[in-house]
């Protein structure tokens, strides 16, 4: 295997990327045009437009996979497409994950691990896995960044940000759903992602918080073997939990939902990305859960109205949902309770 360094993979420049973005975003335009003329008959909208991410790129991957959780924007045939982003991302070369590795710890792969694997265990948008042996016969992974990450997406979303500006002023549409400040949301997202020792902290006090829990385990972090672009873990052994898991899917979903009101309730904090590659099952039944690149948090007074809320729609009391919204900012304190008491009852 080459072990030499290689040079990070040119980010090209802002122009030309912006020219790019906008071509791109331009086409599209024009293809819904001809698609509401019935000139166009396929691909569905909800696949060119995912087809469109996915050709920009990363950070449009990474957008894409973020969008796919807001039904609240999307129509559910473009939650779909969007969902697929999640699994069809094309992994780096192995020689730039080398590269990383000794850039990071200062020594190639093969004096750090007794065996590590070229091929990928899994590729994302901003990330690969790879599985590896220490010399201790421990069973790891090996998360590397993708080289030029973080500059690839400071980039584009500055670039998209400016695009989404100019387009709101034109669109009644991009203007009531803020698409500027989702696209605000997804990018410091994004900047949390791209430190791999902000997610050890997290996987470390989750890791730490359901050690005792029989349903469910997170693999703690390799101490000595982290950085900002490169993160050692333990593995974890299953498969995925949407695939073969019918037998068991109620109680799995049971104990997920355990967890994640224990998360909610109880730690105040929770693993914000659970879509199905980032959770496994093993054999017996436990469940998995890794990525925690992206961690949702709730203080004390939101947790009392979330508990509220629960209780509220548990006991069918209008009014007491309605005071749970407000105090969780579900609605504008200027809305107006009449109407949305006809809407709740």
């Amino acid at each position: 295997m080459d072990t030499r360094a290689h040079k990070p993979p040119r980010t090209g420049s802002t122009i030309g990327r912006a020219i790019e973005i906008v071509l791109r975003v331009a086409a599209y335009v024009f293809w819904m045009l001809r698609w509401r003329l019935s000139l166009a008959q396929s691909p569905t909208p909800g696949r060119r437009f995912a087809m469109l991410l996915e050709n920009l790129g990363t950070s449009f991957v990474k957008l894409g996979q973020h969008l796919s959780l807001r039904s609240d924007l999307f129509p559910p045939d473009y939650l779909v497409e969007l969902q697929k982003l999640q699994d069809r991302v094309q992994p780096f070369p192995v020689e730039e994950a080398i590269a990383s590795i000794e850039q990071a710890f200062g020594k190639p792969p093969a004096q750090l691990f007794i065996r590590f694997d070229a091929v990928p265990l899994a590729a994302a948008s901003v990330a690969q896995v790879h599985s590896a042996r220490t010399f201790s016969g421990r069973e790891v992974v090996v998360k590397v960044l993708r080289p030029g990450v973080a500059i690839q997406v400071d980039r584009d979303m500055r670039i998209l940000m400016v695009v989404v500006r100019f387009l709101t002023q034109f669109s009644a549409t991009l203007a009531r759903y803020r698409a500027e400040a989702v696209v605000r949301e997804v990018w410091m997202t994004l900047k949390r992602e791209l430190d791999l020792r902000e997610e050890a902290r997290n996987v470390h006090r989750f890791a730490r918080e359901f050690r005792s829990s029989p349903f469910i385990d997170v693999p703690d972090v390799v101490e000595e073997m982290l950085s900002e672009t490169v993160m050692v873990q333990t593995r974890l052994h299953g498969k995925r939990i949407d695939e073969d898991v019918s037998r068991h899917g109620p109680q799995l979903a049971q104990n997920l939902i355990d967890a994640y009101v224990h998360m909610f309730f109880v730690v105040g904090a929770f693993h914000g990305d659970p879509h199905p590659g980032n959770i496994l099952v093993s054999d017996d039944n436990r469940l998995g859960m890794h990525d925690f690149g992206v961690v949702g948090s709730l203080d004390r007074p939101t947790r009392h109205a979330l508990a509220a809320f629960m209780l509220a729609f548990t006991e069918q009391d209008t009014e007491w949902v309605l005071d749970s919204w407000f105090e969780l900012g579900m609605l504008a304190r200027s809305a107006d309770r009449d109407r949305m008491r006809a809407v709740v009852s």
